[in-house]
């Protein structure tokens, strides 16, 4: 092709056609920058296209984790909100004026259950991989500031977890080193051995524990529910999001 062109100026230039071989060679340089043009448009094209399915991607897995997210918070928080009752009715039947000496005996040797279930941990490996990689960037600047926004409540919201548990831990260990409890996960020796740890039990003693105890784990589980239930919202919210703009 660029030497049927090069004899076409070439013939040009032996017939003294000056005009027409500069009329020619403008023509051939518009036609070589409009080539490049395309070029360019379509390569910007293919890159543009490229980008958009990695960011389709990113959404996708970003949902993914989302919604793990969502499906172990709601689990959890009806666990919560389960014990959180269980406890306040133990609690309420103490405060009855009929209560006595026998009731809050039979309510922590039989009835108290003293552990809970682990909370359940953020799915963040998408967006520690984004920012990471700097592939955060590519997504909607508002959904970034979401990301961002979660992340950052979801530090807080284990920090608070770890220090309520680990105070609730302190609690309930000077209380179980004297009383035994709940067997439900075979926490302890049945017949006499039991039956020892019970008897002549310093009433002052246990109401104290055991109170203490009792009202440590429901500030414990009201304070996670506090710290999980706008974590749950934010995901379900974020998860909305990301599913319009994947469609």
């Amino acid at each position: 092709m660029i030497k049927f062109f090069r004899k076409i100026r070439q013939s040009l230039l032996a017939e003294g056609k000056f005009k027409q071989y500069l009329k020619y060679a403008i023509g051939e340089i518009v036609l070589v920058v409009v080539g490049i043009l395309i070029a360019l448009q379509v390569n910007n094209w293919n890159s543009d296209r490229k980008q958009q399915k990695e960011t389709t991607e990113n959404l996708k897995a970003l949902k993914v984790d989302l919604q793990k997210d969502i499906e172990g918070l709601t689990e959890y928080i009806k666990y919560l909100h389960k014990d959180i009752d269980r406890s306040e009715g133990l609690k309420r039947r103490l405060e009855n004026p009929l209560a006595n000496l026998d009731t809050l005996i039979h309510i922590a040797r039989y009835e108290f259950y003293p552990f809970y279930d682990i909370t359940p941990g953020f799915n963040t490996n998408t967006f520690n991989s984004l920012t990471a990689s700097g592939a955060i960037q590519l997504l909607d600047t508002a959904l970034q500031n979401d990301l961002l926004q979660l992340n950052a409540q979801q530090k807080i919201s284990s920090k608070g977890v770890e220090i309520n548990q680990i105070a609730y831990r302190n609690t309930y260990g000077e209380y179980r080193l004297r009383y035994s409890y709940n067997d439900s996960l075979k926490g302890r020796i049945h017949g006499f051995v039991d039956d020892v740890m019970w008897s002549n039990v310093n009433e002052q003693d246990l109401a104290a524990k055991f109170s203490a105890t009792l009202l440590n784990k429901l500030s414990m589980q009201r304070h996670i529910l506090w710290l999980m239930e706008p974590i749950l919202t934010q995901s379900i919210e974020l998860n909305n999001t990301i599913n319009d703009q994947i469609l």
